[in-house]
């Protein structure tokens, strides 16, 4: 009796084909953040590092999350029943939230912003805070040609009371996927495989260092949530957050300055505070989703004009104001 295979690439070509560009994937990851349960989804770009870190504080990742739904491609823990994320909400006395990114494959979207990332999650659940997983996957591994999706390993870790790894465990990690390429290495894949090995030497990101400069979310002492550290980041995302010539808004912009709405008097409290920092320098730091970037309700109030109106072409005179 014949069995399907599954070759390593199929992963490759749903991030792609399910993923347009790194707006998208940003904005899948703070969806996520959100059916997370996460109060808070932070991004900080480091330019010159390109280093792209996102942290939220939802209800994280245990290590048997991380094992059977993560890197389960096409599980959504989110609304499965027997301990998905809306019953765990629940157990914890958390209101219910409607589910965003169903997709069940948001996890690829990683991939668009670029080839490989560490991920940190500790979990909350009723029984307290778990310990904090901490896994690295090189997407670009996926590419190899004539690989299984069963021959590519992921290393794994996990740190107690709020550990963080520090950059021997993330060069210990990194080491284990080069290992894991040198076996399956050949020559119909040697230029692939020789492009891994140059972003395994690029991967340079120390979560404890990085904890330093950073504030909450956290995942040391009593901190929960996913982060996620991405390096090198594509170079297609310096082009979507740069405003260009006309001043007009970068597409990013664009995206996430929507992501809440706090402006229309009445508009409910947002669940999540999104925020997203580009640091162009050690001096320089753009801050381009942030709480004082949205329109405020007195703002609204101040406006000469205002349209209030519902749908995509309707709209009612009464609504309408010019002082």
């Amino acid at each position: 009796m014949a069995r399907f295979t599954t070759r390593a690439r199929t992963v490759e070509m749903l991030g792609r084909q399910q993923i347009a560009g790194i707006p998208t994937a940003i904005n899948e990851l703070f969806k996520n953040a959100h059916d997370a349960y996460a109060d808070v989804v932070e991004v900080d770009y480091y330019r010159p590092e390109q280093l792209f870190v996102l942290r939220d504080d939802g209800l994280g990742m245990t290590l048997d999350d991380f094992q059977d739904k993560w890197l389960a491609l096409g599980t959504d823990s989110k609304i499965v029943s027997g301990g998905g994320l809306d019953e765990i909400a629940e157990n914890l006395g958390l209101e219910h939230r409607t589910v965003l990114g169903a997709k069940g494959i948001g996890r690829l979207s990683i991939a668009a912003i670029g080839p490989q990332v560490l991920i940190l999650s500790r979990a909350h659940r009723e029984n307290g805070l778990s310990e904090t997983v901490a896994a690295f996957v090189n997407w670009t591994m996926f590419s190899l040609p004539g690989v299984n999706i069963e021959d590519i390993e992921i290393p794994i870790q996990t740190y107690q009371n709020g550990t963080l790894p520090t950059m021997t465990d993330v060069d210990r990690m990194v080491s284990a996927v080069s290992s894991n390429l040198q076996q399956l290495r050949n020559d119909e894949n040697k230029l692939i495989a020789d492009l891994i090995d140059e972003q395994l030497e690029e991967f340079l990101a120390d979560p404890s260092e990085l904890q330093l400069r950073l504030d909450k979310p956290t995942l040391t002492e009593d901190g929960c949530g996913t982060h996620f550290y991405i390096q090198p980041v594509d170079e297609s995302l310096n082009p979507d957050i740069d405003i260009v010539d006309g001043g007009k808004a970068p597409i990013l912009w664009r995206m996430l300055i929507g992501f809440t709405n706090t402006m229309v008097p009445g508009h409910p409290t947002p669940v999540i505070t999104p925020e997203f920092r580009d640091h162009r320098s050690a001096e320089i730091t753009d801050e381009i989703i942030s709480e004082g970037n949205f329109f405020t309700t007195g703002d609204f109030e101040s406006a000469n004009q205002r349209t209030i109106g519902s749908g995509e072409s309707s709209m009612s005179l009464d609504n309408f104001r010019a002082t």
